[in-house]
């Protein structure tokens, strides 16, 4: 799930351990309801201005797949919550940061630039 305010864009830290630990990636939702994620980053309803499904696309490593299906969160305020949030950044696209991105996440912002 992509969380988006103007030109930034919400990435969370991994953890040190496990796939692209300590990378910034975006929230994530291993289904396509994403409202429990964004109630866990505060982010209530009348924030949103829009919801957009983007186009799915598979990452593959080297001995398996993620299929990745990627959901715009275009939001129309910050919350508070993410703001204070230690473990994130809101990611400019326009002026980037040189933060460890994992391969899909440059993948998303390369095709958000596009745009």
């Amino acid at each position: 799930m992509i969380v988006k305010h103007n030109q930034e864009l919400w990435l969370a830290q991994r953890p040190q351990t496990g796939i692209w630990g300590g990378l910034f990636c975006f929230p994530e939702s291993p289904t396509a309801d994403i409202e429990p994620v964004l109630e866990g980053l505060g982010i209530r309803e009348a924030m949103v201005a829009s919801k957009d499904v983007e186009i799915a696309f598979r990452h593959t490593f080297s001995h398996y797949h993620l299929d990745i299906t990627p959901i715009v969160v275009t939001l129309n305020q910050l919350p508070t919550m993410m703001m204070e949030e230690s473990k994130g950044l809101w990611y400019n696209i326009t002026q980037p940061e040189k933060v460890g991105l994992a391969a899909p996440v440059k993948q998303l912002i390369d095709t958000l630039q596009r745009h």
